[in-house]
């Protein structure tokens, strides 16, 4: 990557989040994109990428941040 783009991050972290790739990857990724950029689809991608590491506590926590952020977030 060149330079810091919460957009970039967030696509690398949804190519790696899933199980059969590199989760924890991923949430790393997902951090640093919702650290660039605090947005509902930033926390909801961080709970996302906590799901797929499987921290149930940590994937409702950044649900709820996402939800109170953006309340009509259907995706959350």
């Amino acid at each position: 990557l060149q330079g810091d783009s919460a957009e970039a991050y967030a696509l690398l972290a949804q190519t790696k989040m899933p199980k059969d790739r590199n989760p924890r990857e991923g949430l790393t990724d997902a951090l640093k994109a919702l650290e660039l950029k605090s947005s509902s689809f930033h926390l909801y991608l961080v709970a996302t990428a906590y799901y797929n590491v499987g921290d149930k506590a940590k994937t409702k926590e950044y649900l709820e941040k996402s939800l109170l952020i953006d309340p009509d977030n259907t995706e959350a």
